[in-house]
Parts: C-alpha cells; sequence; structure tokens
C-alpha cells in the first residue's frame, strides 16, 4: 500500500518552514545515525530520500515555493517514521499542517504521533516490522522504551503488600 503525501505552505510561512524542513531533517539523519551527503538532501538513506528540487520530481520540496508531493510503501519504516518525525512538531497554519497523508483512494491519515502510525499498520506489518518501527520511533523520540517488565513486576508486589 502506497502512503502519499503533500506539503503546501503559505506564502507567508515559507521561510519558517524552510528552516523546520532543514533542521528537522538533518536531526533525523543524526538521531538514525545517517551522515549527511549533499544540501540539496534533506535526507537520505538507502530505504528514503527526501529532497530540496525546483523541478517536479516524487519525494521533493520546492525550496523556494515551499511545496512537494511524494509517495513511499507503508512497508518503507525509514520513510513512514521520518515522515510522522517531521509532521509531529510541524508548526500549523490557520488551517492545520500544511503536510497531509493520504492513501490511493484519498482516505486521510494522521501521522503526527506514534499512536497514529499505529493505527496505521494495524494488520499490516509482521510483527518484525513493527518492532523495526518501534526502534525508530524510539530513536527519533516519537515514543518511549518499553519498561522493564521485572522492574514493573516487583512494584506491583510492593503495591499488593500494602494493600
Amino acid at each position: 500500500m502506497s502512503i502519499y503525501w503533500l506539503f503546501e505552505a503559505q506564502p507567508e510561512n515559507r521561510q519558517v518552514y524552510s528552516g523546520y524542513f532543514s533542521g528537522r531533517c538533518s536531526r533525523a539523519m543524526e538521531l538514525l545515525g545517517y551522515v549527511e551527503q549533499d544540501s540539496s538532501q534533506l535526507f537520505h538513506s538507502t530505504q528514503f530520500t527526501l529532497i530540496w528540487s525546483d523541478g517536479y520530481a516524487p519525494n521533493t520540496i520546492h525550496p523556494e515555493l515551499l511545496n512537494g508531493a511524494g509517495e513511499f510503501q507503508i512497508t518503507n519504516l525509514t520513510a513512514l517514521a521520518v515522515m510522522c518525525y517531521l509532521n509531529e512538531s510541524m508548526p500549523q497554519e490557520k488551517k492545520g499542517s500544511p503536510l497531509t497523508f493520504s492513501n490511493g483512494d484519498g482516505e486521510q491519515y494522521a501521522l503526527a504521533s506514534y499512536d497514529d502510525l499505529q493505527a496505521l499498520v494495524r494488520n499490516t506489518l509482521s510483527q518484525d516490522q513493527n518492532d523495526q518501527l518501534l526502534g525508530l520511533c524510539i530513536k527519533l523520540g516519537l515514543t518511549q522504551p518499553v519498561e522493564d517488565l521485572v522492574g514493573l513486576q516487583e512494584l506491583a508486589s510492593v503495591i499488593d503488600d500494602y494493600f
């Protein structure tokens, strides 16, 4: 299944989003252990590339107009996590987020949190893929690691002893 994304900034907000994308993508690369290679590439990994381009090609954002579009497969875990990371703290406009996601039928998805990701991929990814997605999201700060269950069991035991 393909996920399509569209970014359309209002003209008065273009400067804000230009800095936002550059900084946020640079931080995502750092958090996921990738090395920045080219200033035209906002994000680059073997699985997903997002670039600045004044042409119209998939997964590009025009550096002056600050609009762009692209697609990725729902099984492309890096793209899924990075696009959620970008949207998670996206500065909002009066009409809402300028970054939207949909499927081929035009059904829109919210992708602004780990919970949104889980709702989208439910019954689509294998357990191994879910674990990989969780690992990426933890690295990006979209969710926290699952606490040590032994520690929780000990806490439950103390609570039971108290009552």
